[in-house]
């Protein structure tokens, strides 16, 4: 075949479940000349059999592959000098293009000055909890002449990019020896004879990886310092950037115990920036130890049961970029099988905290725990001692001699509500209620210009729950006979009412907040027993949060959070249920104005900002 135009790089190593996925997103793109130069980093897994499967389908699909692992740099680098395309893009295994991505970016080239280099996208940063869109509305200059701001910081994402070959030819390949800054260093080259276009749409999902080489510390110390040798006299023209590189550097030096070498780099952080106090108190602090710099600049590790859970997500994933802002040194480790408890407990002596979130660990679990951590949390959001759904609490179940266990080893515990504080409370008085959060900052607000058919009626949650939808299948079977009315929900499974339009939504973390903000009432009934009791409300504040008011049971945590009347209503019975509904059905102003409220509600009090701050100040009051 001719040269292609575009030649799209996708290095991968061990991705054999994700890739697949990626490649098919390039496939579907409505730009076709471009060729797929698959690289695969010494994979010891099935990868190079389905990749050869691939190129049967489809003949513009190359593959190389590395003896041993060399890293992504290297795996780009070798994909670069294989291209024939006169433009380069990168792929990573695990992300996703939209479909018109490339048409989109070949367009913009076509009618950009001759300078342009790189044409890049905005893209959605899909973590375990929530989405974030990048560039930054923080980021004053996100075209032309861009280096002065990637001095600061890294906004382009390497998966959104289209870069002339001209520019590789001009500053070289990726450094080799820069992981994980290798992408942020050949930007920086680039922008200092080329200039940036940008498409400022989210034309990229990018999803966050547990295992991104970027959360090793060690591997960061060193990019650092190669970033400030390679860099140095373009970052002394600017001293608060290269004041702030010193300053990381130093910071994980402290933590790792290496305070001589630290107080180095932190005396050139303070010297070069001596407005900005923090610089000042970390090295003063880095004179006492390591120990004593813990206190302040904490490290901790959150243990949770799974990315994919609803409440790892909400209590603890949704936060850490917020903690990070705050000087909380963090890691995450999943707590699902042999493996994950090996690596767990391999690493307890290397954090100042233990953050257990959720999991009732057994007899031997706990001691280990006990033993080698040096401040223990435990944090729980539902009645996890008691069978969900259950009535009564059987204090002598294999469940509740678990949670005692853990509850009265800890240092501290932390509750979503104040029921769960209570029980807590009989076995460890440092008990403190820490509201789960909702993520304000990119949720859409419910568009009362935009006028439906039907009155959409919404409920979200996960298979365990969608039961209590039945609790008001009266309810609405009397509504829809009343008003054109139709139940919306989302989640992986619909459930049929009788009597009831429904619509059913397939629940995903990329598209939630946009269905809910469809919604004009949602709903959240609930059972009158003890498990419930447990529950925090994290279904009526994702409405609230997309400006739609909540119809919720007089259960647990629930009136606390709706305001009766004000942002909502909070319904006793069935009749309450049927009053309420039927009230907002008729008064589309009402539900507007309860909406507004709701969204004012949860960004004082229950968003990710606010609730952060609050885990904060427990993990440094220890």
């Amino acid at each position: 075949m001719a040269n292609p135009t575009v030649s799209i790089i996708l290095p991968t190593y061990n991705r054999a479940h994700t890739f697949e996925h990626a490649v098919k997103s390039l496939l579907r793109q409505t730009y076709q000349d471009f060729e797929i130069i698959i690289v695969d980093d010494g994979s010891s897994d099935n990868t190079e059999s389905l990749i050869k499967e691939m190129m049967r389908i489809d003949k513009r699909i190359r593959y190389l592959k590395h003896d041993r692992n060399r890293g992504a740099a290297a795996a780009k680098n070798t994909g670069i000098k294989h291209a024939s395309g006169r433009y380069i893009a990168f792929q990573d295994s695990d992300d996703e293009w939209i479909s018109d991505k490339l048409e989109k970016q070949i367009i913009t080239f076509k009618n950009a000055p001759e300078d342009v280099g790189v044409v890049y996208t905005g893209f959605w940063r899909i973590f375990p909890t929530r989405k974030v869109y990048t560039p930054y509305k923080s980021v004053r200059k996100k075209e032309g002449d861009i280096y002065y701001e990637l001095l600061n910081h890294n906004f382009v994402g390497m998966p959104t990019v289209l870069i002339k070959r001209e520019c590789f030819e001009k500053v070289g390949l990726f450094d080799e020896l820069l992981p994980p800054l290798e992408d942020w260093e050949l930007f920086l080259r680039i922008s200092k004879y080329f200039s940036f276009s940008l498409i400022d749409e989210p034309l990229v999902i990018e999803y966050e990886s547990s295992d991104s080489i970027s959360k090793v510390k060690s591997a960061k110390i060193t990019a650092l310092r190669r970033m400030i040798e390679k860099h140095q006299q373009d970052f002394i023209r600017y001293s608060k950037k290269i004041s702030k590189f010193y300053f990381q550097i130093g910071d994980y030096l402290c933590r790792y115990g290496e305070s001589k070498e630290a107080r180095s780099y932190l005396k050139k952080a303070f010297c070069l920036k001596p407005t900005q106090s923090k610089y000042l108190i970390a090295y003063l602090l880095s004179l006492l130890g390591k120990s004593i710099y813990s206190k302040v600049y904490k490290n901790v590790l959150f243990i949770i049961r799974d990315y994919e859970n609803a409440s790892s997500r909400v209590r603890v994933l949704n936060l850490l970029p917020e903690l990070k802002q705050r000087n909380i040194e963090f890691e995450v480790i999943q707590y699902k099988n042999l493996i994950d408890k090996i690596r767990i407990f391999m690493n307890l002596k290397r954090f100042d905290i233990i953050f257990l979130q959720r999991k009732l660990p057994s007899i031997l679990e706990s001691f280990f725990l006990k033993i080698f951590s040096k401040k223990l949390i435990f944090d729980f959001d539902d009645a996890i001692y008691i069978k969900p759904y259950s009535r009564d609490i059987n204090n002598r179940s294999k469940r509740y001699i678990r949670f005692r266990r853990i509850v009265k080893m800890v240092d501290c515990v932390i509750a979503g509500n104040r029921f769960l504080a209570e029980e807590a409370r009989k076995f460890n008085k440092n008990v403190v209620v820490i509201p789960s959060a909702v993520e304000t900052r990119n949720i859409p607000l419910k568009d009362w210009r935009v006028k439906n058919d039907y009155v959409v009626i919404g409920w979200i949650g996960s298979i365990g729950n969608l039961p209590c939808l039945k609790i008001i299948e009266p309810v609405l079977e009397k509504l829809s006979k009343e008003y054109p009315v139709e139940l919306a929900i989302i989640c992986s499974e619909t459930l049929n009412m009788t009597g009831v339009k429904v619509r059913f939504i397939p629940w995903t973390l990329e598209t939630q907040e946009e269905e809910i903000a469809k919604f004009d009432i949602g709903v959240m009934p609930l059972p009158k027993t003890k498990w419930t009791k447990g529950k925090c409300g994290y279904k009526a504040l994702q409405y609230m949060a997309a400006g739609v008011p909540p119809v919720v049971s007089y259960v647990g945590i629930n009136s606390e959070i709706v305001e009766h009347g004000k942002e909502g209503f909070v319904a006793k019975d069935l009749d309450e249920f049927y009053k309420y509904l039927k009230i907002l059905i008729e008064n589309r102003e009402l539900r507007k104005e309860m909406g507004l409220k709701a969204r004012q509600k949860v960004e004082k009090y229950y968003s990710i900002t606010v609730v952060s701050e609050m885990l904060v100040d427990v993990l440094t009051s220890l």
